[in-house]
């Protein structure tokens, strides 16, 4: 559960940050850096690998976790995670869902009443978002091969402090790393690898399993009825 929720850390600070910079104020992306962004952008529906690593400073413990991830522009995702518990988030534009099987729980909630919840996948597929949001700079790469950039909000954030991004330029291949970087020296990464174009799109609106408890993202109760049944009568993620 606390690897799912590091997720959630991550889709709300792509989706929380306030703009402040004026267009005419703010700087153009490198030139690497649109060039891994257009490679993202050259299908509309593409799918990644990831592997989630999160190392809290403060225990010394590591979190390893990966899956698959989905994302259709402008606004559907779904993140299947293929390490156990198998979890899912995922988006169909209008609702959102989180599949929890290990607590037999589903939260449901309009995508509209929580807009700070998206995939931070799209930030990459719109360069003006990046532009708008975040400070560029060039950053040191442990890995010669790698181009690496820090990505600094805009606006301070009490979420975390800074995002580094690294990929190799040379590279077709659209692989990327996200590491995030807390106030308190925690780090979350997440390795997207396996950059596919998708023709044929997942259910991005998943089914909640029979007796599953139903409640919205704050943990209140509602009702909910899955538009997707299986023939034998019970739901499947």
């Amino acid at each position: 559960m606390r690897i799912f929720k590091l997720l959630l850390l991550l889709l709300t600070i792509f989706g929380g940050i306030r703009l402040q910079a004026a267009d005419n104020q703010i700087p153009k992306l490198p030139q690497t850096l649109v060039g891994l962004m257009d490679k993202i952008q050259a299908h509309p529906a593409f799918s990644y690998k990831f592997s989630q690593e999160n190392f809290n400073l403060t225990t010394g413990q590591t979190i390893r976790a990966k899956g698959t991830v989905v994302y259709k522009s402008p606004d559907k995702f779904r993140w299947d995670y293929t390490s156990s518990p198998r979890n899912i988030l995922a988006s169909n534009g209008k609702t959102l869902f989180m599949i929890l099987p290990e607590d037999r729980q589903a939260l449901i909630q309009s995508a509209e009443s929580t807009p700070e919840l998206w995939s931070p996948l799209e930030i990459f597929a719109r360069p003006k978002q990046l532009q708008e949001k975040f400070q560029v700079e060039t950053a040191d790469s442990p890995i010669k091969s790698l181009t690496a950039y820090r990505l600094l909000p805009r606006t301070p954030e009490n979420l975390f402090d800074y995002l580094i991004l690294a990929f190799n330029p040379e590279s077709s291949s659209g692989d990327f790393t996200l590491t995030i970087f807390d106030l308190a020296g925690n780090r979350n990464m997440l390795d997207f690898m396996n950059y596919s174009a998708v023709k044929e799109t997942p259910d991005f609106t998943p089914n909640v399993p029979n007796g599953y408890e139903t409640l919205d993202f704050s943990g209140h109760p509602v009702s909910y009825t899955n538009p997707i049944a299986d023939k034998k009568g019970g739901n499947q993620p």
